[in-house]
């Protein structure tokens, strides 16, 4: 397993075409590379559950066929995130809102 090799995941409600997908994503992908990661990809997250579990399934895909040790999260609820990172068998980052403040969750985490 890389210790440096990491998935996003990234939940967002406004829909795919919403600038904050972008900005959510732009969160993880930022907060990786200051933690000097490598992203292997970022999974997102919505209110269509048939797309949800599509996700996740590509989420479990990715950490077993890869030897990605991190996942970085933003606006996916702590409990959730942390859960998936446990039995996946990873270590949860989760981005925080503002650089500087590493305790926070993102914004929309429910």
């Amino acid at each position: 397993m890389d210790r440096n090799l990491a998935v996003g995941l990234v939940r967002h409600v406004e829909g795919r075409r919403s600038p904050n997908r972008w900005w959510f994503r732009a969160v993880v992908i930022r907060y990786a590379r200051d933690q000097r990661l490598k992203l292997v990809d970022v999974l997102e997250l919505d209110d269509d559950g048939d797309h949800n579990a599509q996700e996740l399934r590509r989420l479990a895909a990715v950490a077993t066929q890869s030897e990605v040790a991190v996942l970085v999260t933003y606006g996916v609820r702590a409990e959730l995130a942390d859960s998936l990172a446990t039995d996946l068998g990873l270590r949860h980052a989760p981005a925080p809102d503002r650089p500087g403040v590493p305790d926070r969750p993102g914004p929309r985490a429910r």
